[in-house]
């Protein structure tokens, strides 16, 4: 076989495979959006929760925002608890996909990660683009 063809074919795969595995991750990721308040009980055990998912389900994406001493991302609670129609006046609250949850205990967290299993196996909305959708583009943050 001729040098040059292996060469070229060595490096083709070389490249190849890492942008097709990136690739394949980006699609298979589940964010998941959780909104607490320093000092909140349950906001803790949702927290302690939500760890043990990302070991359990490594494509979960955590993004966690603190609401009671960060008026950023109060305020991004706030747009998405308009986008999906629910208050933002309580905390614990948690967006995967087109569903939210307010408040957290063991069958709130048995429904979240049914939710998560449920994105990976066919694609949910990302909770940022319903403020996008049902709020308009300006509204993104």
């Amino acid at each position: 076989m001729n040098k040059r063809f292996v060469r070229a074919v060595c490096v083709f795969f070389m490249f190849a495979f890492p942008a097709i595995a990136s690739s394949e991750d980006n699609a298979t990721r589940v964010p998941v959006y959780f909104f607490g308040g320093e000092g909140c009980p349950h906001c803790v055990h949702e927290k302690v929760f939500l760890e043990e998912l990302k070991k359990k389900i490594p494509a979960v994406d955590v993004h966690s925002h603190e609401v009671w001493f960060h008026p950023e991302d109060k305020k991004l609670y706030e747009k998405l608890s308009k986008a999906y129609g629910v208050s933002s006046g309580a905390v614990p609250a948690t967006f995967v996909g087109d569903k939210v949850w307010i408040g957290y205990n063991e069958q709130r967290g048995r429904e979240i990660e049914k939710k998560v299993a449920a994105c990976l196996a066919s694609s949910c909305i990302d909770p940022l683009r319903q403020i996008d959708t049902v709020l308009g583009s300006a509204d993104v943050v």
